[in-house]
């Protein structure tokens, strides 16, 4: 086809689409026929047009086939030229035939009378245009008076940088040259399989001429909505490919745009029905929140629109377009009346009504992408219930997103080489894999290349992109073959071998080897010395900045800090405050700070960086998950965790958009937010997170990898948290099995393991398992290198907890030393660490009984975090109770108290009342108070632990159980039996549900139970449990550790009330042995367990063995600097007993009057506790003869009843026999006569009158009477 023709056809196409949109077009007769034919609408009526450069081209078999079809109704024709044909022949004989027609406006206008053409024609409109008027407009904002609103985001302050990164990017893609051919394959791609498309594409490729571009942008073809859609997603991909187009339509609106300014100057004097309106208007529905974010709450702000706009003078055609306002659940009827000032020439836009695809139809305004308007006005419209939006079209921008776009553009673009702008936009952008394509492409371009300059650059940048993508190896491929390049033409110390230097270090750095990576910032800035002007040029700031990381790695914070504050001086000096690097210097010092535990401080540096990126990054660059990531860490920290479940949920909704919803990275932010709900107590949302990331890594990666081992790990500690024992262990041991498998780069993730399994069996009470899994992970941190000596002495510090759990007091005092002295040598003299490591061997100390040492450890620990801390911190309240625990051991009661009580006002000022730390508070008043026999306040604390406990946990939780315990003690010291059985059946029941069976909290209250079954005399139950608690204790414990004394010490009472005496004497006998055996022996405990072996002796009888049992008691009190006093009285008067029966009377006197000294020192003299002492020592008086020394003994024991009983209790009436019985020994008829009468009266108040004892009384009395009758009558006759 000639140029000619061409021009013709696409002319005649044109015109013949604005007739039709939707005309199909076929180079083929027979494919046209075929299409007819397969046609399903009967009525539809078609219109053929038959188009060829002469009309001697025209084939009579074709005319006579379009003359017999009964589908077509009319057949027109158009030639270029008129020749000599068998057309009129045909013509005669039918009336389908029009033309033919050699003028294109003579057929146009023929068509356009016909009722067909003008009736779907209407129709067409009508719909197409809704539909194009309600297409999304994608829009960013500004803000400078802004609206104070709480929905609004802080996306949408002043103009976002998305606008300049498009921006960048339309004025790069119309630098880049393209071809039709590019396009046309990229839309084949597009729509393959698609056969109307591909036909549309087929006419693009037939018809398409730049001046036609904005009638092809306005027809409704798939090219419309694949360049709006691109353009609304920024989609680079697909407007890179589209790039051809989008110049045309731009360049088209362009040059309309200066020729009807001119057209409407009034020095030209013209008119012209496509003059410039100087007001526009656009109605369309927009979605609530985009509505609130970009308009609402924007007044005074910018708006700029990425694609084109469209618009209309006619106002009540856009009114219509804006709805009826009733569509308000989901968007907002929008009307834009857009003010135009002719001055401002920025951004292009034309009237197009005579070019586009419906002509006058509607006077369409249409802008060019990136138009920029400022918002004047919001208001609604109560009757039609429409927003009114007025707007002005602007040169002006955001102030300081001009500036940084500056600095950007400077750095990006680069007129000479568009490919190589857009390469840097990409990176810029977050897009590496689509920069990475277009620097290979600039690698086949030999001109460009063949400057060595631009080869060293290419793969320099080449090298930059894979170390964001992680791909080390090959970075530093790309790196070494830039610096090659460039070594051939240049010395070391170019400047131009700067930045490849320090890249080179950047590479060594990520991959941990820091001594070659500052080698190689050596040697960049080795580059910069000799130009002066370069010392303070960003170049040098990036450096500084990359030698911080080294120190952040190195654990090295404050010089870390001191090399990021050099980098920021100086780029604060040449970057705006928005600049990339600025992020990424505030970003750096937040993470030093983060290490040094500064969260706030990180907090305030990460926010700036966030502030930074919402004004200088597109909205979804990837660059803001990371900050997203970043806070919520900080949050997470700081304790603010449904703050850092909210930024982590950010960060993944940001990586979403780049990557599928399976992808391995996305697995590290669910563990992430796993991680918060596991330090957060959720504990089943934990477990969902790390199976979200677990399910997605073992779709991906082989089962040896470590990514699967973190998230079994995960899982092990949250299963540990939920009491699942067996789960947790089972993870654990995965994790593990994985690590193995490359032991060398494994070792501290194996020794976190072993440290989790380590607590895991300190939440099952194993003790010993927990040392030896600690040991385990301490053996490998301590040949690690470099040493982390801040998880070096945290392990020493739970190796001390373990060792305290086990009385072990001596090992955790070790264990603790080791933890201080290492803190000792790397931290200063006052760090609050410190201070945790003297408040734990003040602890041991305590166990160990040196509790002046305890006291000295406290008073440092206390020194230091007083010149560190508030008053009010939790740290100093932690210490204060550490003080009182050591008080209370040291039984000053009155100390502890005070101590406790600081302590609880402190957390009271700066903790919510509920807090967790209360519960350990409470537990040590209620130990302190059970100490003091106040048994009320006793259990009053104990239900305050509950209390908080019922808020803060699920009614199944493990915690539970040692409070339904200790309360079940409680109510057993107040004799409250049938309570406290309740409470200990209660903890039992919840512990067989969460807990193994052989755990050593069981065993507790197996015991527990017991004491109380003891004490209500059902000694098979008693026994049963104490069965099972021993059980359980041989299992889980260390032979010599203290419970099982003490079990076998309440067995063999048990046995002994049972009257089992073989039984008991083992039980007794092991007991003491395994007293033996400590290294702090407690002598009053042993005296006490020789007591009750003593009584098993006694009870059967044999008294020499009773009394050997009891003076090796008395043996071991001797030894003891402070005994038991009050055990040492038993002992004395159990001896006594003993003795008496071997009628050994003067030593069992002996024995009694010791035990009542004691008694005596103990107990007021009228208290009730003095009476066995009084009435064992009245009895051998008695035998001994000493009678009125038994009687002094006896008038004691009387003060004492009638002080502390009521006047007829029962034992009124056994001391008055005794007193009957002593005064009638020595025929002092008369007293004994008083006292019989007494205890006739007592008795006649408290029993029946028909009482055998009453009785006996009166018989008792009357014999006395009788007798002192019988004695006063003799008496008269001797005289």
């Amino acid at each position: 086809m000639s140029s000619t023709a061409a021009t013709v056809a696409a002319t005649m196409h044109l015109s013949l689409c604005k007739i039709d949109p939707y005309l199909m077009r076929f180079s083929n007769s027979d494919r046209c026929f075929d299409y007819i034919t397969h046609i399903n609408q009967i009525e539809t009526q078609i219109i053929l047009i038959i188009s060829c450069d002469s009309t001697n081209d025209l084939s009579y078999s074709l005319l006579k086939r379009c003359d017999e079809s009964s589908r077509i109704s009319a057949v027109h024709t158009f030639s270029l030229t008129q020749g000599t044909t068998i057309y009129s022949e045909v013509l005669s004989n039918t009336t389908k035939m029009h033309g033919p027609y050699t003028d294109i406006s003579e057929l146009c206008n023929q068509l356009k009378q016909l009722p067909y053409i003008k009736k779907k024609c209407a129709e067409r409109k009508e719909i197409y245009r809704q539909t194009f008027w309600l297409d999304y407009l994608p829009v960013t904002a500004s803000t400078e008076n802004q609206c104070s609103s709480p929905i609004i985001d802080k996306t949408a302050v002043r103009q976002e940088a998305d606008f300049m990164y498009c921006s960048f990017l339309r004025e790069i893609l119309l630098r880049i040259d393209s071809t039709e051919e590019e396009i046309i394959t990229f839309c084949r791609q597009r729509c393959a399989g698609n056969e109307k498309d591909l036909d549309v594409i087929e006419e693009f490729e037939l018809h398409y001429v730049a001046h036609n571009a904005v009638f092809w942008f306005t027809r409704d073809t798939f090219l419309f909505r694949i360049l709006n859609k691109a353009l609304r997603e920024l989609d680079i991909n697909s407007l890179y490919s589209l790039r051809y187009f989008i110049r045309d339509v731009h360049l088209q609106l362009e040059n309309l745009h200066f020729e009807q300014l001119l057209s409407s100057s009034p020095e030209t004097n013209t008119t012209s029905n496509q003059a410039l309106p100087a007001e526009v208007y656009r109605g369309q529905l927009m979605d609530n929140n985009e509505f609130d974010k970009k308009i609402r709450h924007n007044i005074g702000g910018f708006l700029s629109v990425s694609s084109f706009l469209s618009t209309t003078p006619l106002k009540t055609l856009a009114t219509v377009y804006a709805g009826d306002g009733t569509r308000t659940e989901h968007s907002q009827s929008v009307l834009f009346e857009i003010k135009i000032d002719q001055n401002v020439n920025k951004f292009p836009y034309a009237n197009i009504s005579g070019i586009s695809m419906y002509e006058d139809a509607e006077s369409e305004i249409l802008f060019t992408m990136g138009a920029i308007f400022r918002i004047l006005s919001v208001n609604f419209d109560t009757e039609t219930k429409i927003w009114c939006i007025k707007l002005k079209l602007t040169g002006d921008e955001d102030e300081e997103l001009m500036v940084l776009g500056e600095h950007l553009r400077n750095d990006i673009i680069d007129s000479s080489y568009p490919i190589a702008s857009l390469a840097k936009l990409m990176v810029r952008m977050g897009q590496f894999r689509k920069a990475e394509q277009h620097y290979l492409t600039m690698l086949e371009n030999a001109d460009f290349v063949s400057e060595f300059r631009n080869y060293a650059y290419i793969y320099n940048n080449l090298g930059l992109i894979y170390m964001h993508l992680n791909e080390r190896e090959k970075a530093n491929t790309h790196f070494q073959k830039s610096v090659d390049v460039l070594l051939q033409h240049l010395s070391e110390t170019d400047p131009l071998m700067g930045p490849i230097y320090n890249n080179l270090g950047e590479n060594c750095r990520e991959q941990g080897d820091f001594e070659k990576a500052l080698a190689f910032y050596a040697k960049a800035l080795n580059t910069y010395q000799l130009d002066v002007d370069a010392l303070e040029s960003n170049e040098i700031g990036t450096i500084h900045n990359n030698i911080g990381l080294i120190y952040l790695a190195q654990h090295r914070y404050s010089e870390a800090l001191e090399s990021y504050q050099k980098s920021l001086s100086i780029r604060d000096n040449i970057l705006p405050a928005n600049h990339p690097d600025m992020m990424m210097t505030y970003n750096n010092i937040a993470t030093a700070f983060y290490e040094l535990e500064d969260y706030v401080k990180a907090t305030e540096f990460y926010s700036k960086v966030l502030f930074s990126q919402q004004h200088s990054l597109p909205y979804d660059h990837p660059d803001f998950g990371r900050t997203y990531n970043n806070l919520g860490t900080t949050c997470h920290k700081e304790g603010k965790f449904s703050e850092a479940i909210e930024w982590y949920e950010k960060s993944l909704e940001n990586l979403l958009k780049f990557l599928p919803n399976d992808h391995p990275d996305i697995a590290r932010y669910y563990n992430n937010i796993g991680t918060v709900y596991l330090d957060s107590g959720e504990y089943t949302r934990a477990a969902e997170s790390y199976s979200k990331a677990l399910e997605i890594r073992e779709k991906f990666f082989l089962p040896t990898h470590p990514d699967l081992a973190i998230t079994y790990h995960n899982l092990g500690s949250t299963y540990c948290e939920e009491d699942k024992f067996e789960e947790a262990l089972e993870m654990y041991e995965k994790a593990v099995n994985i690590w193995m498998n490359d032991l060398a780069n494994n070792q501290n993730a194996i020794a976190n393991t072993y440290y989790g399994i380590s607590l895991l069996y300190n939440r099952c009470g194993k003790y010993d398992k927990q040392v030896e899994f600690v040991d385990k992970t301490l053996k490998i941190q301590l040949n690690s290198k470099p040493l982390d000596y801040a998880k070096i002495t945290r392990i020493y510090d739970t190796l001390g907890g373990a060792f305290m759990k086990q009385n072990k007091f001596k090992e955790a005092f070790d264990a603790y030393k080791n933890a201080l002295d290492i803190r000792s040598n790397v931290l200063p003299l006052d760090h609050s660490d410190k201070a945790r490591s003297y408040n734990h061997l003040a602890q041991a100390c305590s166990g160990l009984g040196n509790n002046p040492d305890a006291i000295q450890y406290l008073d440092k620990a206390l020194s230091i975090q007083l010149q560190l801390l508030p008053s009010s911190s939790v740290d100093l309240s932690d210490i204060y109770n550490t003080f009182g625990t050591v008080y209370f051991r040291e039984k000053k009661f009155q100390e502890a108290l005070n101590m406790y009580e600081k302590s609880f006002h402190i957390k009271l000022q700066v903790l919510p009342s509920n807090d967790l730390s209360f519960v350990a508070l409470y537990d040590n008043f209620a130990s302190l108070y059970d100490s003091l026999g106040d048994h009320n306040k006793h259990t009053e604390y104990l239900k305050k632990m509950l209390q908080i406990q019922i808020e803060l946990f699920s009614p199944g939780h493990p915690t539970f159980a040692n409070t339904y315990q200790k309360l079940g003690v409680a109510h057993y010291k107040q004799k409250k039996f049938k309570d406290a059985l309740e409470w200990c059946f209660k903890a039992l029941h919840l512990q067989q549900e969460v807990l193994p069976h052989d755990h050593i909290d069981i065993a507790t209250t197996y015991n527990n139970l017991a004491l109380v079954c003891i004490a209500g005399n059902d000694l098979e139950r008693a026994i049963a449990g104490l069965e099972k608690a021993l059980e359980i204790r041989l299992k889980s414990l260390p032979g010599d550790h203290p419970l099982l004394h003490e079990t076998y010490g309440n067995l063999a009472v048990a046995y002994r009330d049972q009257r089992d005496y073989e039984k008991a004497e083992a039980a007794f006998k092991k007991s003491i042995n395994i007293q033996l055996k400590q290294k702090l022996i407690n002598h009053s405990k042993i005296a006490d367990t020789y007591n009750g072996l003593s009584q098993v002796y006694h009870e059967q009888g044999h008294i020499d063995a009773a009394i050997e049992c009891l003076e090796k008691a008395l043996h071991i009190h001797e030894k003891c600097p402070s005994p038991n006093v009050e055990i040492l009285s038993i002992t004395y008067n159990r001896l006594g007993a003993a003795l008496y029966l071997q009628s050994k009377f003067d030593n069992s006197l002996e024995m009694f009057e010791k035990g009542y000294e004691i008694d005596l020192k103990l107990n007021q003299t009228n208290h009730i506790r003095l009476i066995p002492s009084l009435d064992n020592i009245s009895h051998v008086h008695c035998v001994l003869g000493n009678y009125d020394k038994a009687i002094d003994c006896l008038k004691q024991i009387l003060t004492i009843y009638i002080h502390s009983l009521p006047p007829n209790h029962p034992n009124f009436t056994i001391i008055y026999i005794k007193f009957t019985e002593l005064f009638f020994k020595q025929k002092k008829l008369k007293e004994a006569l008083y006292y019989a009468r007494q205890k006739y009266n007592t008795d006649l108040k408290s029993l029946s009158s028909d009482h055998y004892q009453l009785k006996n009384d009166i018989n008792t009395v009357a014999v006395l009477e009788i007798l002192l009758w019988y004695e006063l009558r003799r008496n008269d006759s001797k005289l």
